[in-house]
């Protein structure tokens, strides 16, 4: 916390919790979660299942 400072937007609306800190936790575990996916080489999965609403007329 020290070296990049609070966030705004955190502490409004992840408050409950530590604001700033929590962010950071969610923001980790979703660069992680991203990463493992690539090392996999599953992200074409992923994305083709989360974008296949939007890509329907494929």
């Amino acid at each position: 916390m020290s070296n990049v400072g609070r966030i705004g937007w955190f502490e409004e609306h992840l408050a409950t919790s530590g604001g700033s800190r929590m962010g950071y936790k969610l923001l980790g575990m979703l660069v992680v979660f991203i990463g493992i996916l690539f090392i996999t080489d599953m992200i074409g999965g992923m994305l083709r299942f989360v974008l296949s609403p939007l890509l329907s007329f494929y």
